[in-house]
């Protein structure tokens, strides 16, 4: 799905959480004033709306909630909502504000040419950490990598996928690169070479987020690269939070899903896992 029908999407979602009465232009306009000072999950600028022409379509967008990405490309361009690629790119770019040189090992990912930095690389900067306290997993994060990626190939190996886990490297298109925590690939999508894979997993499993987000939100940057991931060809992104033991799962029709640790989470409707079950096994 293109990004900017995704991000669309993502924000209708989370304006009918909201209970925004989408027929109300005023509602609509105090809403859209929040999001831009305020991004809950995203910014809203990244969706290129015009105010008055929202308040046109509004109604009309009520008969496209349930519909599939084609019917919503035909609503954007209806309205002239369609971003160009250009304007796209301009808006969505993560913002820098100068800074000293950063180590290239201090950079985790890249984002439209942009660096993302490992969290905690400003101190490392002012000397307050070195390298090695701010790159590790945590004992539970290391011990989930493992074991959900040990479980994943029992289940998935046998019918025709290839699962890797640590920091798989992903070079989704000229200056942008994801890592991914574990990631499950179709056989004829994986082959073993020493560089970062072109062809995309079909599904990716993120354990918390190792990013510094200091200059925007956690939730930010998880929707931004669950946006790149799927823009890449992934089918599934489920991300797990260790420090409130939740897992959010997203995929690209659908709006994201939360579970408490005590669900079953499937993956790829041909495996599955439960954390609190697998948690069990360390603790007997």
């Amino acid at each position: 799905m293109h990004h900017s029908l995704l991000n669309l999407r993502i924000w209708l979602s989370l304006a009918t959480d909201s209970k925004l009465n989408l027929r109300c232009p005023h509602q609509v306009q105090t809403f859209v004033a929040i999001q831009r000072q305020a991004p809950l999950m995203m910014p809203f600028s990244y969706i290129h709306l015009n105010c008055q022409s929202f308040f046109r379509c509004c109604a009309s967008y009520l008969d496209y909630l349930s519909c599939g990405t084609e019917k919503i490309s035909l609503f954007l361009l209806k309205f002239d909502l369609m971003p160009t690629p250009a304007s796209l790119s301009a808006a969505s770019e993560p913002k820098r504000s100068p800074k000293q040189a950063v180590p290239e090992a201090l950079i985790y990912e890249l984002d439209a040419g942009n660096p993302i930095y490992y969290k905690g690389y400003q101190d490392v900067l002012s000397g307050l950490k070195n390298l090695d306290d701010i790159l590790g997993d945590s004992n539970l994060q290391a011990w989930l990598k493992l074991h959900l990626g040990m479980l994943l190939h029992q289940q998935l190996q046998p019918i025709g996928y290839v699962i890797t886990s640590g920091e798989q490297g992903l070079k989704l298109g000229k200056g942008r690169r994801r890592d991914a925590d574990i990631a499950v690939f179709r056989a004829e999508n994986f082959v073993l070479s020493p560089n970062y894979s072109s062809l995309p997993p079909d599904a990716i499993v993120e354990i918390d987020v190792e990013a510094d987000t200091s200059e925007s939100s956690d939730m930010t940057y998880i929707y931004r690269k669950v946006a790149d991931y799927f823009a890449f060809g992934v089918k599934q992104v489920v991300w797990i939070f260790t420090s409130d033991q939740k897992t959010t799962i997203f995929t690209p029709d659908q709006k994201p899903m939360t579970f408490d640790w005590s669900t079953d989470i499937q993956v790829l409707d041909k495996a599955k896992f439960n954390l609190n079950i697998l948690l069990e096994e360390i603790n007997q």
